[in-house]
């Protein structure tokens, strides 16, 4: 905690995160937020409902499973809400004026943390998809980039063609006359040529599948961006938290 005085010789004292959550009797370890820690301040603080050892989501928590399956609160809520503490539990986020009573102290405590759950309650369904959204494909992060193409495709071929014959004739005399004409026994040999040209053509469709692969990075590199964009994330929903926190006190 630490005194702070106005230009009007006010008294305030103010309290550091891990100070509030001591007075909500947290216990202040490395990780202070469990499922059963949390639900059971939630209860006591009536945000959460238990009644025949069955839970009620009265103020519809986005963080809350009331189902049998699973953990109360949410995983990723728990983690959310660790690594909150973890960069501010030297942060003050509440400012009371002197004199105050301890009953005063707690009701305010109490106000500065619901305050952490509402935000998270929040920002929970944006962050938390893109979380599991990650997660989900995570087997397939170094892959190497690729696309397939399929369909189906027609197909035609044509041209032209020529067929040549050669027909041979050898008319030898067949008569055995001495005395013959050339009209009767024709002595000539003939060879005839011909030539038949024309055009062929065929239409068709097939399926086809291509695939194909690029990727260029290094399995290091890859490994850095992935880690990098995964941890912007987390940082990026830690930073909703920021607005909660004192900026003049702190620095």
């Amino acid at each position: 905690m630490r005194m702070m005085h106005n230009f009007m010789f006010d008294v305030n004292e103010n309290f550091t995160f891990a100070e509030v959550l001591e007075e909500l009797n947290f216990s202040l370890a490395l990780n202070p937020f469990s499922s059963d820690a949390l639900s059971s301040y939630m209860k006591t603080a009536n945000l959460l409902k238990e009644e025949d050892d069955a839970w009620e989501n009265i103020f519809d928590w986005a963080f809350v499973n009331v189902s049998e399956e699973g953990d109360l609160i949410k995983s990723n809520a728990i983690a959310i809400l660790n690594k909150v503490y973890i960069r501010y539990q030297e942060h003050y986020c509440l400012e009371l004026k002197i004199p105050f009573t301890e009953e005063e102290k707690a009701k305010k405590c109490a106000e500065v943390f619901r305050k952490i759950l509402q935000i998270c309650d929040y920002t929970y369904a944006k962050y938390s998809s893109l979380i599991e959204m990650y997660k989900s494909e995570e087997t397939h992060l170094l892959d190497k980039l690729g696309r397939t193409r399929s369909g189906n495709r027609s197909v035609s071929q044509s041209g032209q063609n020529a067929q040549n014959s050669v027909n041979i004739f050898n008319d030898t005399p067949q008569t055995t006359d001495v005395v013959a004409t050339m009209e009767q026994d024709q002595y000539v040999s003939e060879l005839n040529k011909s030539s038949l040209a024309g055009s062929s053509a065929s239409n068709g469709s097939d399926t086809y599948q291509e695939a194909e692969n690029w990727d260029n990075e290094t399995i290091m590199s890859r490994l850095d961006e992935i880690e990098r964009k995964f941890a912007m994330i987390w940082r990026s929903w830690l930073n909703e938290f920021d607005q909660l926190f004192v900026e003049e006190v702190n620095y």
